[in-house]
């Protein structure tokens, strides 16, 4: 349990001090069955105690019932209505902080205590029976509902921290899959930028061959141009090892781009799916690792529809105008369960927005109003303002 409060102390201090005006003024007009100055000590003694409720509640307790006993000895035919309070906090106090065994404990010393004084004052275990069973449930009422309280307390507290560990769990797993994805990115990449240093290698080397035998100096800075290029994929192959996890398999095939979009559409209807695609805009030649994004992005949001809500329409559309907007969107089923952001939705949406965000496009992803979902990305196009 947390240690109370500053706040929770001054409550307390004031609760007690009320009680204590209470209690003080039953001794001065009441009839407490003692004499005014023991009236007021006696007071004080089961009223005050209770600003250490929340820190000591077992000594409060321990106080609180030795002055109850003192006065139903000294004074069995006073009327004090303010100590039934006084006695009700202090076992709730017992039930709602002490730790259960403890807890148990101390209300069963308090029963028997009140019961061993209430029978003795009668003088006969029948007479008193009454008598016995109401005081015991004047503390065990309060009792049990501070350790109801506790245990609900307890409860939360426990749901509270399972939470916090699911919530760094989940965050957690976000970044791994951050991690994961840009270094598949990387591998990616790696063949794009390899093809494009090995073309501009290929070609020097075209160029130097071609030169006239008294362009030597030209023929020089050709031969530097291959070997820095040649020096470049020495450096990317390392980079790939890096990057390559032991077991992984080399790619032979090229990197796929939009070209390869009438395939996936074959795959996603062959797997059940009526696939829709429109293309807007006169279609123009992309830089490789834009070209490669958005075939992912299509790819990852066919994937989701399928997974997601199978057997549902898919409409895809690529529209050329101005920036590559691309969008993918399903007729789903409104109770399906799936993924409505970015953070909810695990890795494919996590992939899906550090491509577009490489490339400076956006991306959005959510439910659309037919109940399905959809996903709306937009790429900068060569030339095009960002």
């Amino acid at each position: 349990m947390r240690p109370p409060t500053l706040r929770a102390d001054t409550a307390d201090a004031g609760l007690a001090l009320i009680l204590f005006g209470f209690a003080s003024l039953e001794a001065v007009v009441g009839d407490p069955g003692l004499n005014t100055p023991a009236a007021l000590i006696a007071a004080a003694a089961y009223t005050l105690p209770l600003a250490l409720r929340r820190r000591m509640p077992l000594a409060v307790g321990g106080v609180v019932l030795a002055t109850q006993v003192a006065l139903g000895t000294l004074a069995p035919d006073g009327s004090q209505i303010t100590i039934v309070f006084a006695t009700a906090l202090a076992v709730y106090s017992i039930g709602r902080h002490v730790p259960p065994r403890a807890s148990d404990a101390a209300f069963a010393v308090w029963a028997l205590v009140l019961a061993g004084a209430i029978t003795a004052d009668h003088r006969g275990a029948e007479s008193a029976l009454p008598e016995v069973v109401l005081a015991v449930l004047l503390v065990g009422v309060p009792w049990a509902t501070g350790r109801a309280l506790r245990n609900r307390a307890l409860r939360l507290a426990e749901l509270t921290d399972q939470a916090q560990v699911l919530r760094q769990e989940r965050d957690q797993r976000a970044r791994d899959a951050v991690a994961a994805e840009r270094v598949r990115l990387a591998r990616e990449l790696h063949d794009v930028v390899t093809h494009a240093i090995s073309v501009v290698a290929v070609q020097t080397q075209a160029v130097r061959l071609r030169l006239d035998p008294d362009q030597e100096r030209e023929a020089a800075d050709l031969r530097a141009v291959e070997a820095a290029a040649r020096d470049a994929m020495s450096e990317l192959r390392r980079l790939l090892g890096v990057l390559r996890s032991p077991g992984d398999a080399v790619p032979l095939a090229p990197q796929p781009g939009l070209d390869q979009l009438p395939r996936l559409v074959a795959r996603a209807e062959a797997a059940g799916s009526d696939v829709q695609v429109r293309i807007d805009g006169e279609p123009v030649a992309l830089p490789p690792g834009v070209d490669l994004t958005a075939y992912r992005v299509l790819q990852e949001g066919v994937t989701n529809a399928m997974r997601h809500a199978p057997g549902a329409a898919i409409a895809i559309t690529v529209d050329y105008g101005g920036a590559l907007t691309l969008q993918v969107s399903d007729t789903g089923q409104p109770e399906a369960a799936r993924p409505v952001a970015a953070d909810e939705g695990g890795v494919g949406l996590t992939g899906m927005r550090e491509r577009v965000a490489l490339y400076g496009g956006r991306l959005e992803a959510g439910r659309s109003p037919d109940g399905g979902f959809l996903v709306n990305v937009s790429l900068p196009l060569p030339g095009s303002p960002r």
